[in-house]
């Protein structure tokens, strides 16, 4: 008589072992040293019943990769959905470690499993700490229930066409100058929406030039819409959606930040980006910053906010900046700005939107995609998309795009660059296919004039393509 004591889908000292649900996941775990990659065949539930936890041993991380070289975690376009014990440890966790690629993995913490405050001890969906060259690409991560990423002392972290949905405090929080700082952190064409603090924390990150440190065609949208530390005085401070408390020769451009509002704070007011520490006593905390060519706009608050008693000198240059739907700069000198357009928006701003995303398909001399009502047309659709990005769905927004200063020419567009045209706002974002009431949905055009539609066929006219999901309303 046999007895088979674990149970692996990859044959002993394979390159790579494949994960197909929770037992062979804790099996590639468990011979983690034989292999080299570690590759996901199918979509993995765990958190279902006893046998089936979410995380190792006593509340020990589900997939470890510490102290380990040269390791590959590939997701293979799946998805990782935690049903349970988000909050006792981290999905996956990188310590004392070098070389770890992570990629092409959606990591879904549950929704309906409420969030974490700042002070309740809640673990990050992904932890990295003291670790050299680690790379999350193609990495998504829905509903974290504290901060969704955690990289201290981190030298080599690159962040790339990923997203974070909806962390419970903060998306991405990188380095401490106290404890662990980072360096060489490139965070790039990735997406940061409905973090309840900052979308992406910068408390300790350093290098010898502005390229070491890379914060670039990014998209941050609705983050710190909701407060978590106090004030002091009762109330609820708010916050910046990138928050630059401790860094030199860091740079930050070509990112779009939209839709800036705090919901229950002392003032509702949010910044594009945050910077400094408040804290005289910490000294000068930021040099050698350079942000450019970013796009700000829909903020209730200023695009770039330096907090009073935080010291800058001249090596912080803001230049060449787009703020538009903003108050202001504040507390910023000649010293620090050079030339940025600051404005309203050539086309009016509108702040709905900042509690639910809709597309108004609206008629008058010409289509509109609007994201709210315009006077004067009347709505032909309406179409609600999501506030985040989505497990299941397309990552990136649904851009709205304007040929020229004129409302008319406005088109719906996937392409972050607006196919060579301006960018206008962020519309919302697709559902996934099977969400429930959502429906397909297209870019039509009749001669130069775009319009959005339920139909494949465009209604006769010329069909575009698919912009994604959406639920009629």
């Amino acid at each position: 008589m046999s007895v088979v004591l674990f149970a692996c889908s990859c044959a002993a000292n394979a390159a790579t072992c494949h994960i197909n649900d929770v037992a062979t996941l804790m099996s590639c775990m468990q011979y983690k040293s034989t292999y080299d990659t570690f590759q996901l065949t199918n979509d993995v539930v765990c958190g279902q019943g006893p046998g089936n936890s979410c995380c190792s041993g006593a509340n020990s991380p589900l997939l470890d990769f510490n102290n380990f070289q040269n390791k590959i975690l590939d997701g293979n376009g799946h998805r990782l959905t935690r049903l349970a014990q988000q909050k006792a440890c981290p999905a996956i966790q990188v310590s004392g470690a070098s070389n770890i690629q992570i990629s092409n993995l959606t990591i879904d913490e549950n929704g309906n499993v409420p969030p974490c405050g700042p002070f309740d001890g809640c673990a990050p969906t992904i932890e990295i700490v003291d670790s050299t060259d680690i790379t999350l690409n193609g990495v998504h991560i829905n509903d974290g229930k504290g901060n969704s990423v955690n990289a201290w002392g981190v030298n080599g972290l690159n962040f790339l066409n990923s997203s974070i949905s909806n962390a419970g405090v903060i998306g991405l929080y990188v380095g401490h100058a106290v404890y662990r700082q980072s360096y060489r952190l490139q965070v790039r064409n990735s997406v940061f929406a409905g973090a309840r603090a900052n979308g992406l924390a910068i408390e300790g990150a350093g290098g010898t030039s502005p390229t070491d440190n890379v914060i670039a065609n990014n998209v941050f949208n609705r983050n710190h819409h909701h407060g978590l530390w106090s004030d002091g005085n009762g109330g609820l401070y708010n916050g910046g959606q990138l928050y630059l408390a401790r860094a030199s020769n860091l740079t930050v451009a070509n990112n779009t930040f939209g839709d800036g509002r705090c919901f229950n704070c002392s003032t509702s007011q949010i910044w594009a980006v945050e910077f400094g520490t408040a804290n005289s006593a910490d000294g000068m905390t930021l040099s050698n910053i350079q942000l450019s060519n970013n796009y700000i706009f829909n903020h209730l608050g200023v695009g770039f906010f330096l907090n009073p008693n935080s010291p800058v000198d001249g090596t912080l240059q803001i230049s060449g900046n787009k703020v538009f739907g903003v108050t202001s700069l504040s507390n910023f000198t000649s010293l620090n700005l050079g030339s940025n357009n600051v404005g309203d928006a050539p086309i009016t701003l509108s702040h709905e939107g900042l509690n639910g995303y809709e597309l108004f398909r609206l008629n008058g001399a010409f289509h509109f995609e609007s994201s709210w009502a315009m006077p004067n047309t009347v709505q032909e659709a309406r179409m609600a998309l999501s506030l985040s990005p989505r497990p299941g769905a397309r990552r990136t927004p649904i851009y709205r795009c304007v040929q020229s200063t004129v409302a008319q020419n406005d088109f719906p567009s996937l392409d972050a660059n607006c196919e060579g045209q301006v960018l206008h706002s962020i519309l919302g974002y697709s559902f996934e296919p099977g969400h429930p009431g959502a429906q397909a949905f297209y870019r039509c055009r009749v001669g130069s004039d775009h319009f959005a539609s339920w139909d494949p066929g465009c209604e006769g006219q010329v069909v575009d393509g698919p912009l994604g999901y959406a639920v009629p309303r």
